[in-house]
């Protein structure tokens, strides 16, 4: 006949059952929630077997005994399993790197199971003066020690996860972890009030049952709705020096435990606990004012040398790397800083940079092609943003969010790429791709997010600082062009003179024929260098229309006489090229501009060549040309920035200004080229 107190055991059993329920039916698939499934059916099975048995007898008999610890056992054991990998990441490398304590303690708890239906742990016992309760027998009290050395170990797993957490997660962890470890607190009180006094009351039994509905609610809560969005803490070596009072508190009270039951064997009272206790957490407490330091200096040693002991290494690489990267002169002595980092101490392989473009979800790759190909990645943008941590790309596509055809293209070709974002300052500033071959140890998991933290730091800097100089130059380039403007003008009005003093002489065909082509040519230089140094903050604010760009290249190539250009072989392939948004006369300026350049790089003659290219909401212009090409360091450092020029007269104004009125346009002007093969700029612009 099951009483009011027993509705405890069933409202657990229940909760458990319900919870396994709730997040097998969500699906979360990763191993936090394999475990807890395991405890949820455990522990049910535990506090059903106790509700059908423990009420309905006097006596236990060998079978109904080994019941009721193999379900405890049981439940037990995906405990300890599940609060090793709770809210923690990498959850998998961290179970093996455990797996001597996990196995060793499984392997007790499987020997005392069976040895359960072979002798009693505990018996019950009704008394007219303290009513019923559970006997602990001498044999019973070695699987008591073995159930609270379990919890201890639990709550400590607990205690550095909390600590490990950060922001957000960490508010989020609050309630599970609190309620979980205030279960597995009253779990160790009892167990060592059942050493001290060799018996245990219901009503702990029943607190525990209590605690444990609230616990599997709010778990289960979080490993649905928080540990499938991949949120996960490292635990760092600091969580761990932190939880030394924990392991020595626990140590101490079983020290202690042990102490007062041999007072109790000598004829003492159990109440001389609570001055033992008293007087013990008075001593604690001036030995942690006296002796801090000396004890975590201690323990810092003793964890180095037995759990880490790649801490020195690990502290020098990161130390290097820091002076590495602060004392580059450029962005690609930091990626080959990095790269060198990833592949030689962290075993990665594939490693490819990108680096966030000026617009939002816009990536380019800077290593270790410096090709400069724009990808289109918002959503992932702001994922790896705000976990702040490396993580598969399969697990973003596992979110199952509505992605752009190109963006998941992108993400899809990066296949099994561990992702590494590059945060700083709230701020982010790119990610690295690369692979592995293997699970990452908690180390070597640290050392990659510090050194890209460093690395993100230095580029964040390094952005800050050209953005800096680019204003600086901007505003001489002002100052500057009105006065070679001014000049010019003057040098134009002057030609025009000469040309007029040339026509008293236009009898001389000769004088006529040489004056009057020498004279053209230099005035459409000039012009030419006028609309180069015409600033493009000018003419920012223009309309929108369609533009027919197959239309415009091909009065463009009429005007500018291409097919009479000396060696150099044209050919149009734009039939596909589709009506565009744009503005016609900025367009005519930049693709003018990306042609003079293309006639410019090939001094001697070469192809010159027009192609299209169609996307689902964008069309692209290709001019490719085969001149002398550019280097890679020039395009990584010095392309599209003002003042920057591979020709020995230009002033590096033409390409700079094209892309910025591309992108007012809401398009993207990028390049590849090889030395001494040409280059190849694409035109992408937005479908009408």
């Amino acid at each position: 006949m099951f009483t009011i107190y027993d509705l405890a055991e069933i409202g657990a059993c229940f909760a458990a059952f319900f919870s396994m329920l709730f997040v097998l039916v969500r699906k979360p698939g990763h191993l936090s929630a394999h475990f807890f499934v395991g405890a949820a059916v455990s522990t049910g099975l535990m506090w059903a077997v106790f509700t059908a048995i423990i009420p309905r007898v006097q006596v236990l008999n060998h079978l109904q005994h080994g019941l009721l610890i193999c379900s405890l056992s049981c439940a037990t054991g995906f405990w300890l399993l599940f609060l090793l990998v709770f809210a923690r990441e990498p959850a998998s490398n961290l179970f093996r790197r455990r797996s001597l304590t996990v196995f060793a303690t499984l392997g007790l708890l499987s020997l005392a199971s069976i040895g359960s239906f072979f002798g009693n742990y505990f018996t019950l016992v009704t008394d007219a003066v303290d009513g019923r309760f559970i006997e602990i027998t001498p044999v019973g009290r070695y699987f008591l020690t073995l159930l609270i050395v379990a919890n201890a170990f639990g709550l400590l797993q607990l205690e550095s996860t909390y600590r490990a957490s950060q922001g957000s997660l960490r508010r989020t962890l609050v309630l599970p972890i609190l309620t979980t470890a205030l279960l597995l607190a009253v779990n160790i009180v009892s167990g060592m009030m059942g050493l001290l006094i060799a018996r245990i009351e219901f009503m702990s039994i029943q607190i525990s049952a209590l605690l444990m509905i609230v616990s599997f609610i709010l778990l289960a809560r979080f490993v649905v709705y928080t540990e499938r969005q991949g949120q996960g803490v490292v635990v760092s070596r600091e969580a761990v020096y932190s939880s030394v009072a924990l392991v020595l508190i626990g140590g101490y009270f079983i020290f202690i435990g042990a102490a007062v039951k041999l007072l109790v064997s000598l004829g003492g009272s159990p109440q001389i606990f609570l001055s033992v206790l008293a007087a013990f957490v008075v001593i604690i407490f001036f030995f942690a004012l006296v002796m801090s330091g000396s004890i975590r200096k201690r323990w810092r040693n003793i964890v180095d040398r037995s759990l880490y002991s790649g801490k020195v290494e690990l502290l020098t690489e990161i130390t290097g790397f820091a002076e590495e990267v602060t004392a580059a002169t450029d962005r690609g002595e930091m990626f080959t800083a990095i790269a060198h980092v990833l592949e030689h101490r962290c075993q990665m392989r594939d490693i490819v940079i990108f680096l966030k473009a000026d617009r939002l979800g816009v990536v380019v790759k800077r290593y270790p092609q410096t090709v400069l190909e724009t990808e289109h990645a918002v959503e992932l943008e702001q994922w790896l943003f705000r976990i702040g941590r490396m993580a598969a790309a399969s697990q973003f596509l596992s979110l199952g969010l509505q992605l752009r055809e190109d963006e998941r293209t992108f993400i899809e070709s990066l296949g099994n790429c561990e992702l590494i974002p590059l945060v700083a300052r709230k701020e982010f500033v790119g990610f690295i791709a690369c692979r592995t071959d293997s699970p990452l140890a908690d180390d070597v998991r640290f050392l990659i997010d510090s050194i890209s933290h460093q690395l993100a730091l230095s580029l964040l800097s390094a952005k800050q600082s050209e953005s800096l100089l680019e204003t600086r130059e901007l505003a001489s380039f002002t100052k500057i062009s009105s006065f070679v403007i001014h000049d010019v003008k003057n040098l134009i009005s002057m030609l025009s003179m000469i040309m007029q003093n040339a026509e008293r002489k236009f009898d001389d065909p000769r004088f006529q024929q040489m004056t009057t082509e020498t004279l053209r040519g230099a005035q459409e230089r000039m012009k030419r260098l006028i609309n180069r140094l015409s600033s493009p903050g000018d003419h920012l604010d223009f309309v929108l229309t369609n533009c027919d760009l197959p239309k415009l290249l091909l009065s463009l190539a009429e005007e500018m006489k291409l097919s009479n250009q000396h060696k150099i072989h044209v050919t149009f392939d734009i039939d596909s090229l589709p009506i565009v948004r744009g503005n016609e006369e900025k367009l005519r300026s930049v693709i003018s501009n990306l042609i003079i350049n293309a006639v410019e790089a090939m001094p001697n003659g070469g192809d010159l060549r027009f192609a299209a290219e169609e996307g689902l909401d964008t069309a692209t212009l290709i001019v490719q040309d085969s001149g002398v090409g550019m280097t890679a360091e020039f395009m990584r450092d010095r392309l599209f920035r003002p003042f920057q020029t591979s020709k020995p007269s230009g002033l590096g104004i033409g390409l700079f200004q094209s892309r910025e009125l591309v992108e007012q346009m809401g398009g993207a002007l990028t390049v590849t080229s090889t030395l001494g093969q040409g280059s190849s700029f694409k035109l992408k612009l937005k479908r009408a």
